[in-house]
């Protein structure tokens, strides 16, 4: 029995039941939570309590749904069909069949590992890293996520413009888009990655501000506008230059898939700080969902649009404590990875790296590797392990524009 463990588990249970009593009924968002879980992630506090309190801080759905219901509120899941047998993994990070090296950049303290290029050095820690720009170079998102810069193909800056803090591109990454913000409007681009100067281009005013969530074409994308409340207006730029509100009032939109055009949002939040959740296809509806799920929360979609990750009820900036592969268009459950009993394995960095297989960063006992997930329930490690404090630096970090936590 892992002592220590129960201990926090029953720490935390315990401090959200009782948190729960005083919620005064505003909405909890994925967006009002995503931030803070972003800035945990790659610092850590030192120290068991630091940890604790870190964890109860944001023990809120990032994205993420909730069992163990501190009320009534009623679960409904997505029925598995008959015919579709769900595939089952439980694993740790001991033993594991080393696989090749991951299909997607990521960085490193020495820099970005790029694929069959290995280390190339870095004097700027670049929170994304894109081919791109005409010249063969790259385009990236600045280290304080204020700039998008278009860089030469050593990494020298040739040209930047305001980012409004957040970068998305398509599954191939051959389109970007991002928020030009300005004193009487703000801008929302999508530029080809070939060619950063060229795209599309929609006029918004100023407030409240709005973010690129993902695109559902290879001309259009979903955005979402902020205030102080929360999510505003979920919205989708069209290739003809105009702008369309969602019809619901929903929460927040979560990612979108240019394969399938559909949309994950949240749907609500419950009084236990858990949320639900579901999958809109625009094309038919925008107030109403193809499925609804309380039991998940839901991530990115796979670059065929077949499968949306999903991921456990309560979660911390520590990453996420489960790994779940969905049937993009019913909600049925494909795969399901859960750590061992009395282990303490999350995840963060989580992307797709091809159709069927995902890249995670994994942390146990002051360890840190990177793994892959297949849709066939295989898991193996994609690099040497690095030792490093729980509380600490992430020593591997994944690419932002390729996820939305």
């Amino acid at each position: 029995m892992n002592t220590q463990y129960d201990e926090l588990e029953t720490l935390v249970g315990t401090e959200l039941r009782d948190r729960a009593g005083d919620v005064d009924g505003a909405r909890l968002t994925f967006t009002d939570v995503r931030g803070r879980a972003r800035r945990i992630r790659r610092r850590r506090q030192a120290g068991a309590g630091v940890a604790v309190a870190a964890a109860l801080a944001i023990a809120v759905p990032l994205g993420l749904s909730g069992g163990g219901s501190l009320d009534s509120t009623e679960r409904i899941d997505p029925a598995v069909p008959d015919q579709q047998e769900v595939v089952r993994t439980t694993f740790s990070t001991a033993g594991l069949d080393r696989g090749a090296a991951p299909a997607v950049e990521y960085f490193t303290e020495e820099g970005v590992v790029l694929p069959e290029q290995g280390v190339q050095p870095l004097e700027e820690n670049w929170q994304a890293l894109v081919p791109g720009g005409p010249d063969g170079g790259w385009v990236a998102l600045s280290p304080s996520k204020d700039d998008v810069v278009v860089l030469s193909e050593d990494f020298e800056r040739v040209s930047e413009q305001p980012g409004g803090q957040v970068l998305v591109s398509n599954p191939d990454r051959s389109l970007l888009a991002w928020t030009v913000p300005g004193a009487d409007s703000q801008t929302l681009v999508l530029r080809p990655t070939a060619d950063p100067s060229s795209g599309s281009a929609w006029e918004l005013p100023p407030g409240p501000a709005v973010q690129p969530v993902g695109f559902v074409s290879d001309a259009s994308l979903v955005y979402q506008s902020t205030d102080a409340q929360g999510v505003a207006e979920i919205g989708i730029a069209h290739e003809d230059g105009t702008t369309s509100a969602f019809e619901d009032d929903w929460l927040g939109a979560i990612s979108a898939s240019p394969a399938n055009g559909l949309v994950a949002v949240q749907t609500r939040s419950n009084p236990d700080m858990s949320g639900c959740f579901g999958v809109v296809d625009p094309s038919a509806s925008t107030s109403k969902t193809l499925w609804d799920t309380c039991g998940y929360s839901l991530g990115t979609f796979s670059p065929d649009g077949r499968y949306v990750l999903a991921s456990g009820p309560y979660q911390s900036g520590s990453g996420l404590d489960s790994l779940s592969i969905l049937d993009a268009r019913t909600g049925a459950l494909v795969t399901n990875f859960q750590s061992e009993r009395g282990t303490m394995i999350p995840l963060s960095g989580v992307v797709w790296e091809t159709a069927d297989t995902i890249i995670a960063v994994a942390n146990e006992v002051n360890s840190w590797t990177v793994l892959r997930f297949g849709v066939d329930g295989r898991v193996e490690e994609t690099t040497e392990p690095r030792n490093g404090s729980d509380y600490g630096d992430t020593p591997f970090f994944l690419s932002a524009d390729r996820r939305p936590l």
